[in-house]
């Protein structure tokens, strides 16, 4: 009889599987990602997004509330945002799923990450939040996902990101 694995073998080996699959998720990576684009200056904020490509960021904005929106857009230009706005549209047509919006947030975060590493990019956030604190601290490592579609994108459409 073989010997029963325990938690950590078993979640070392789902993390092997995501890896070799390419699948991440950090928990709460929305909130965390939502409050830096919220809380950064749109000059900071436009180095990042020189960086991320406009699929990146149309599937990452999915659900923000209208601060973030607001500070994604300050940091645009109208043509720009237009753009992104249509490519939101797109998206939205095709179906997406929660894995395919995480993914995107964790491009985005890995893309700070790496600029701030290199010293291109200097996080300078007031009041940051416990989480955004501790993930500016640590830089926590991805793990998990999830292929849940992701419904009331169109009501968020709506009632949000048209009226930013």
């Amino acid at each position: 009889m073989a010997d029963t694995p325990d938690l950590s073998e078993i979640v070392q080996r789902l993390e092997v599987v995501e890896h070799k699959l390419g699948i991440y998720f950090v928990p709460n990576a929305e909130p965390i990602l939502e409050e830096l684009v919220e809380k950064l200056d749109p000059l900071t904020l436009q180095n990042i997004l020189r960086e991320v490509e406009a699929k990146v960021l149309a599937l990452a904005m999915m659900g923000y509330k209208a601060p973030a929106l607001k500070g994604l857009k300050a940091a645009m230009s109208k043509k720009s945002w237009e753009m992104i706005a249509d490519d939101v549209q797109y998206h939205m047509k095709l179906g997406v799923t929660e894995a395919g919006i995480r993914q995107a947030h964790l491009e985005m975060m890995g893309i700070i990450k790496r600029m701030e590493s290199k010293g291109q990019l200097v996080l300078k956030v007031s009041n940051p939040s416990p989480e955004l604190g501790e993930w500016m601290k640590r830089n926590a490592e991805p793990t998990g996902t999830s292929f849940k579609k992701v419904e009331g994108l169109d009501a968020w459409k709506k009632d949000i990101l048209d009226k930013v």
